[in-house]
């Protein structure tokens, strides 16, 4: 018999990382050098502030580089990466690069400098897993405990695993294909949870499960 599948909650304290960027060039920097962790933060934080409202929140970095720079076209690069089709913070990392490259090559040095007071402060987050009381030993019962299951917990579950921060198997997918449940797995992986609130992520889930499970 396969282990049950344990909805956890992940809860961060944020830090700083003693770094600032004031222009595209410590921009760059900066990515190369900061942990996964950071990168992951500032690029998923924001889809918990979008449970009701509207889906695709920009990034830290994007949001910034409209606010501070007013970069509209490479905070829109920015905002419209292929987020799903990603399957490690190495690719996001290197995402985010190529078009800073490129800008600068372009511009020759001349790029311009955030208001005093407008830089972006890079954080990391220090995890912290809790336990949401949640179980499932069959998908009917997964169906049932993701219903009720706190929103960080849908959030945790389906982002970091795909991304190497969390174990593969505490991927709900993964949890179902040990199941025998391929078919409903495949179509949850289909699913872009990018393009859609966390609410909406969860019914979507539930639904693709419901299909294939009775009540």
């Amino acid at each position: 018999m396969s282990e049950p599948f344990h909805f956890r909650l992940q809860l961060t304290q944020i830090e700083l990382l003693g770094r600032r960027a004031g222009n595209i060039t410590e921009l760059r920097r900066h990515l190369r050098e900061i942990p996964d962790s950071s990168i992951y933060y500032h690029t998923h934080h924001r889809l918990r502030q979008h449970i009701i409202r509207s889906p695709e929140p920009p990034n830290d970095f994007s949001f910034w580089l409209t606010k501070a720079l007013g970069l509209a076209k490479m905070a829109e690069t920015f905002s419209s990466l292929p987020f799903a089709s990603f399957r490690s913070i190495a690719e996001i990392r290197q995402a985010f690069l190529a078009p800073l490259d490129a800008f600068l090559l372009e511009e020759n040095g001349h790029h311009p400098q955030a208001p005093a007071g407008m830089e972006l402060h890079l954080l990391d987050g220090r995890t912290f897993l809790l336990p949401t009381g949640l179980q499932a030993r069959t998908p009917a019962e997964f169906k049932t405990a993701l219903a009720k299951a706190p929103i960080g917990s849908i959030q945790y579950h389906v982002f970091a695993p795909r991304l190497g921060m969390a174990p593969p198997e505490f991927d709900f997918a993964a949890w179902l294909d040990v199941q025998g449940c391929e078919n409903i797995a495949a179509e949850i992986r289909r699913l872009d949870p990018y393009t859609m609130t966390l609410e909406t992520l969860r019914t979507n889930i539930r639904s693709k499960v419901a299909e294939h499970v009775a009540s």
